[in-house]
């Protein structure tokens, strides 16, 4: 590894440190501190413009792009992000085509060893259903399934 090499992998490394610590910073500076540290490892991929991937069909995933995009946009980053299935999304970030992904679950982060997993969310997503407050069925099947251990989707 080349010296200027090694400090910016140890200044990117200070960074994600920093962060991981779980430090009250803003998601706008965090995401500064991110592309910073992205930038450090490959000054050429982002001359211009951030290139991310997402994973396309997926309703979160249409939500985690406008959040994306405008937090760069606000920082006055240029991103393009582009949405693909899961796969294709993966090979090409793997490849070096993309800076990374947008959104992924925990586990990628375990499962691919050439990603940095961002110890700070910037969107999360929890549901739950509805019943008609007028719906007696409705809100005795609900009040049920609130009572059972059903499970907890992650991810």
């Amino acid at each position: 590894m080349k010296a200027k090499d090694a400090t910016s992998f140890t200044l990117a490394h200070q960074l994600m440190t920093f962060t991981h610590k779980r430090m009250k910073i803003s998601y706008k500076h965090f995401l500064a501190l991110l592309c910073g540290a992205c930038y450090l490892f490959s000054p050429a991929l982002f001359a211009n413009t951030l290139h991310f991937k997402g994973i396309e069909d997926l309703s979160e995933q249409e939500i985690g792009y406008v959040v994306f995009k405008q937090l760069c946009q606000e920082m006055g980053l240029k991103v393009d992000i582009e949405l693909l299935p899961a796969n294709r999304a993966e090979r090409a970030v793997s490849a070096g085509l993309a800076a990374g992904e947008i959104m992924r679950i925990y586990s990628y982060g375990e499962n691919n060893d050439q990603v940095v997993r961002v110890p700070t969310p910037y969107y999360a997503l929890k549901t739950t259903a509805f019943a008609l407050a007028n719906n007696d069925e409705a809100r005795d099947l609900l009040y049920k399934l609130e009572q059972a251990n059903v499970g907890i989707v992650r991810g």
